[in-house]
């Protein structure tokens, strides 16, 4: 394995078997390894409800697998036990696409159930450059560093981490929250009641959230489209995006930040919220109390934000 060389625990791994390890603290762990070759064009799907997942680039054209099963007993016939009730495949399926999943393999009263506090799996994942990935997870937390691709998340209630993505990336959550870092390329982000941070974002955004805040710092993007129903929304851009600026919430307040004075026409609007803009005076200014109409320079791009009951903010950093 050469994608995760350099993380802990891994110098004991063998490929094509698995290792028991029993620890001081009454946990014991088993680790698998599988390997398995690919073409460019092949799309990959990861599929698992509770096993966290762990995804870095594989510096060949191998799907590079490590899963670390934990449970908190130093006996080892119960542990073999418990660890039988797990599944961790990779395989191709009839499409010729990798399915790459982690279940229990019983559907009878379970003696060990992956959601259990007794027990944890961690799936790690080489996955090759410029891939289509597809992955589903419940309650797994998901990391995903240093990788290019097209990848498309969907999440029920686990955290989400990406940082030193290139390419195309939709993530969709209920309660969980997504983190981006370094991220280069086209985001479709969606999420109901988590919570969204990004930084260092280059590309275009689009975002609709419910409740969950929406907070973007050093952002350099293309376009920015998206809204919110009781999240805030709260942007800072370095630059001003080169087609447009679109953010409306219905009760979420609206901040939007620019290193300087953007070259844009703005359009601020709230049915009952208040209006504020840190600006110097722009060209035909129209101020009312539910709407503020500017222009700066020679008003290249449009900036609007709109909301129904939340307060808006515009101005410099």
């Amino acid at each position: 394995m050469t994608f995760m060389k350099n993380k802990k625990n891994t110098a004991m791994f063998l490929m094509g078997c698995f290792v028991f390890t029993t620890l001081m603290t009454g946990q014991t762990i088993k680790t698998i390894e599988k390997e398995l070759q690919t073409d460019s064009d092949t799309k990959i799907f990861i599929q698992t409800k509770s096993a966290d997942v762990f995804i870095e680039e594989s510096k060949s054209e191998t799907i590079e697998l490590i899963a670390e099963l934990s449970v908190k007993t130093n006996n080892a016939k119960r542990a073999e036990k418990m660890f039988k009730r797990i599944s961790v495949e990779m395989g191709k399926d009839e499409n010729g696409n990798v399915v790459i999943s982690v279940s229990e393999k019983t559907k009878e009263k379970p003696f060990f159930g992956l959601n259990l506090q007794n027990s944890s799996v961690k799936l790690m994942v080489g996955i090759p450059s410029d891939r289509e990935v597809d992955i589903s997870v419940a309650s797994s937390d998901l990391s995903i560093s240093e990788v290019k691709g097209v990848y498309s998340i969907k999440s029920a209630s686990g955290d989400s981490k990406i940082e030193q993505f290139y390419g195309s990336l939709k993530v969709s959550t209920a309660s969980g929250d997504i983190r981006l870092l370094e991220l280069e390329g086209p985001m479709d982000v969606r999420t109901s009641s988590g919570d969204v941070f990004g930084e260092n974002l280059n590309g275009s955004l689009v975002f609709k959230t419910v409740s969950g805040d929406v907070i973007i710092s050093n952002g350099q993007f293309s376009r920015v489209e998206g809204d919110s129903v009781s999240g805030d929304l709260k942007f800072s851009l370095d630059s001003l995006p080169t087609d447009s600026v679109i953010l409306q919430a219905m009760s979420g307040d609206i901040d939007l930040m620019f290193n300087t004075v953007p070259n844009a026409q703005i359009k601020m609007t709230s049915l009952s919220g208040d209006l504020e803009m840190n600006l110097p005076e722009g060209k035909n200014m129209q101020h009312s109390k539910n709407q503020i109409t500017t222009t700066f320079g020679q008003g290249l791009n449009l900036v609007e934000a709109k909301t129904h009951s939340g307060d808006i903010f515009v101005g410099t950093k």
